[in-house]
């Protein structure tokens, strides 16, 4: 598994789906990155701001 957005699974919908039950807490993810250095860190960052945007 990589970052959201990288794969198969919607992540924007299922944390809209979590949000709409009530849940406002932080939710933990493990994943690799799809690219090395700093360059696959910012792709993380960005990958979590878009499925953050519901």
């Amino acid at each position: 598994r990589k970052e959201p957005t990288t794969g198969e699974i919607n992540y924007r919908n299922v944390f809209k789906h979590i949000h709409s039950k009530g849940y406002t807490g932080i939710v933990g993810m493990e994943h690799g990155n799809s690219g090395a250095g700093k360059q696959g860190e910012l792709a993380v960052i960005e990958a979590y701001k878009t499925s953050d945007t519901f």
